[in-house]
């Protein structure tokens, strides 16, 4: 790791939040429809500095988890106008996000098409928890309901996923503060243990900042939109259900805690569409051997994906 960043503290740092909505699972098939960067500046609120739906080119697909159709994107620059926007927003700060390789795969991919690449230092506020010895936090509502951090507005809308991201991130931000951790430096020495791609990242150069370019017209997102995937609050205390015994995501996340040392295997039974309501017919658990199983993080990360919706990456 080069020393400036080594050495440079996490609470002294700018951090640019950056979350986008997508057509899809593949970036190189793939295409952007919205995308929203909140700033965040050391002991100040987040500013969002860049709030849009975007024109993919293409027939808009997965409105079941965005609610964003066709008609919404008439009108709406390209990602490939808002280039030099996102290039010289992200300039001088460390990139953060939910699973944020998967929108930085996205967002490379898309300004490849132009000519640029995007490949900042980040921070993943999914698997930072990881840090301070605790299980990934997956999906996004997951993360915000252990912390106590409340959505403003709608899950699976670029804005109101970044803010939520924000404020998960400014949380994590004061648990690291409070453990000893400081420095980039000291994050990367605590997370050496864990094949993480932000770990690999923080050894990229910041870069320079550089001056503003102001995007063209922008359309966000009417306030209020939300997309007909949206989780049913209801469902989201709902992880197992079965022999007379309701599991809690408080008590999913104390069950991991008991099994960090250990592995799993899962064997989905039927297909996740299917799974209303999720009961444990469909999910079978049981310990295997380590040499057999897999990562106790890659459990948490499937039981999460079938209750909270479909957000995967990296």
């Amino acid at each position: 790791m080069i020393a400036s960043l080594a050495d440079a503290r996490l609470d002294e740092t700018p951090f640019m939040v950056i979350d986008v909505e997508t057509t899809g699972l593949e970036p190189d098939e793939e295409r952007i429809v919205e995308i929203c960067a909140a700033r965040v500046w050391p002991g100040e609120r987040p500013e969002v500095v860049l709030d849009t739906l975007v024109d993919p080119e293409r027939p808009v697909t997965a409105g079941a988890i965005h609610g964003i159709r066709d008609a919404d994107v008439v009108g709406a620059p390209r990602l490939g106008d808002l280039a030099d926007t996102l290039l010289s927003l992200c300039a001088g700060h460390v990139v953060a996000g939910h699973n944020v390789r998967f929108d930085l795969r996205f967002l490379d991919a898309e300004l490849a098409r132009v000519g640029h690449h995007l490949r900042p230092p980040f921070v993943c506020t999914m698997r930072l928890p990881a840090v301070l010895g605790r299980p990934p936090d997956w999906p996004l509502w997951w993360a915000c309901h252990r912390a106590g951090v409340v959505f403003e507005e709608h899950p699976h809308s670029a804005r109101g996923d970044a803010k939520a991201t924000a404020a998960l991130f400014a949380h994590q931000l004061a648990a690291l503060h409070a453990a000893g951790i400081e420095t980039f430096g000291a994050v990367v020495e605590r997370a050496a243990a864990w094949p993480f791609s932000f770990v690999r990242s923080l050894r990229r150069e910041v870069g320079a900042p550089r001056p503003f370019v102001a995007p063209p017209p922008l359309r966000p997102r009417a306030p209020g939109d939300v997309g007909i995937g949206v989780v049913d609050p209801a469902r989201r205390s709902l992880v197992v259900e079965g022999d007379e015994q309701v599991a809690t995501v408080e008590n999913l996340d104390q069950l991991l805690h008991r099994l960090l040392d250990s592995t799993l295997r899962v064997e989905i039974t039927a297909s996740l569409s299917a799974l209303d309501p999720l009961t444990s017919d469909a999910i079978n658990l049981r310990l295997v051997p380590p040499h057999q199983g897999l990562p106790y993080m890659v459990v948490a990360e499937v039981l999460v994906l079938v209750v909270g919706g479909v957000e995967v990456g990296d």
